[in-house]
């Protein structure tokens, strides 16, 4: 404890920093996950139609795709410390003003308009953070709060629900509101104290250029590199994969085909975050220690095995106990998170190490735009694929093709060239 307290203390640890990040990133996403959950709960409950639940959801991913960019230019122009301050105390500010507003009546269209401002401001505060990441950790420690944040999404993705659906039979949406914007305000308090300055090597003079330009160099940076430019399609392959053949088939088979209960469907789903806690907590023991490349393409093939195992249940003409079937897609689930957790965390890792402080923003947040850009394309082929297949087709031909080509681009220079040990901040153009 007394060693604790001594690097806390310590200007030369960056021991306070990990701490404050990982207490505001706790405070202000398990805030937002319980208040989400609750929030579609009310919007079911007032409305009872499912297509007003889809436009309060859409409202909450379409920021992300279309200002990610916009917000990676901004936060390479700005502070990024105010701007990831001031985006807090503005969610907290305009969740004050929705719990005013709930007092009297609560209009759905004050629901979306709230959702979309929020995700608004949220991706110019995520951007911020993870460009920031590299100077406020030694570089030794980039990997470890990198797996922190992704831990604390895990947690707050599995229990926000389940605090959310506990609490909404006892409290009203109101309380609700008001406690999501104390927890926003408690998480900007913290990142006042974070010093953004502490592992910056070199001060670059940030040259303000025509926004269009400036907008358009992240793109550049990309596509001229050719090891980010690998990882990136790494991602979106893994992606769109993993919605086409297993996102929206899963729920499907689960559902329609097997026709489990509510309660294993819900235990199947909690599954996957458990999987993603379990990947962030071993990651960092031995990341360091292992060739990136085959390390990534080994992830990438069990995530297509894993894809392929879906349909096995269905390919043998057999029924089974529900326990069996809730177990077998609960593992898978497991699966599927420690993967996704021991890809990601490499990936965003690699790119905060790779690219330069100035343009960091905006790499970061265009190669987060274009892989989840092709997330909906994925949902929408998936759903309409479903329409005229049978259900095991999909996560059957959609892992053997990732497999196939993950065994194709273990031999591909870009994504052989990938290495976490080697990585500086400054990418080679090969």
């Amino acid at each position: 404890m007394r060693n604790i307290l001594t690097q806390i203390f310590d200007p030369k640890s960056d021991m306070k920093n990990l701490i404050l990040i990982s207490f505001g990133s706790i405070v202000s996403l398990f805030g937002s996950f319980v208040f989400s959950f609750a929030i579609s709960l009310y919007v079911l409950t007032m409305t009872g139609s499912a297509f007003s639940f889809a436009t309060n959801l859409l409202l909450s991913i379409i920021p992300t795709i279309l200002l990610g960019p916009v917000a990676g230019v901004m936060t390479d122009r700005l502070n990024r410390k105010f701007i990831l301050v001031f985006s807090d105390v503005l969610s907290g500010a305009l969740l004050l003003v929705l719990y005013i507003i709930s007092l009297y009546e609560l209009h759905l269209y004050s629901i979306y308009v709230m959702t979309f401002l929020l995700n608004v401001i949220g991706t110019f505060a995520s951007v911020s953070i993870e460009s920031s990441k590299p100077n406020i950790v030694d570089e030794k420690n980039l990997i470890k709060i990198n797996a922190i944040t992704r831990m604390t999404f895990s947690l707050s993705y599995t229990l926000g629900p389940i605090i959310g659906g506990m609490a909404f039979a006892f409290v009203d949406i109101q309380t609700f509101i008001l406690i999501n914007a104390i927890s926003f305000f408690i998480a900007s308090i913290s990142e006042c104290f974070i010093n953004f300055r502490f592992n910056e090597k070199n001060s670059h003079q940030k040259e303000k250029h025509h926004f269009l330009l400036e907008l358009k160099e992240g793109f550049s940076y990309i596509f001229s590199q050719k090891k980010i430019r690998g990882i990136i399609v790494l991602s979106i392959l893994v992606n769109f994969f993993i919605t086409l053949s297993s996102t929206i088939p899963v729920p499907y088979i689960i559902t329609n085909v097997l026709k489990l209960p509510s309660l294993s469907f819900g235990i199947i789903e909690a599954a996957f975050p458990l999987g993603m806690l379990i990947g962030s907590i071993f990651i960092g023991k031995f990341i360091s220690m292992i060739n990136v490349h085959k390390f990534l393409i080994l992830m990438t093939m069990i995530i297509s095995s894993l894809t392929i195992l879906i349909s096995g249940p269905l390919l043998f003409n057999q029924t089974y106990h529900l326990i069996f079937y809730t177990i077998f897609y609960c593992l898978l689930n497991v699966g599927f998170g420690i993967s996704s957790s021991f890809v990601d965390i490499p990936i965003i890792t690699m790119i905060q190490r790779m690219v330069p402080d100035q343009l960091r923003g905006r790499v970061i947040s265009t190669g987060l735009t274009i892989v989840k850009a092709i997330v909906p394309i994925a949902m929408i082929l998936s759903g309409s694929l479903l329409t005229i297949l049978s259900p095991f087709w999909l996560p059957l031909i959609g892992g053997l093709t990732l497999l196939s080509i993950s065994i194709y681009m273990y031999f591909t220079k870009e994504i052989r060239a990938i290495s976490l040990r080697d990585a500086t901040h400054k990418a080679e153009t090969s």
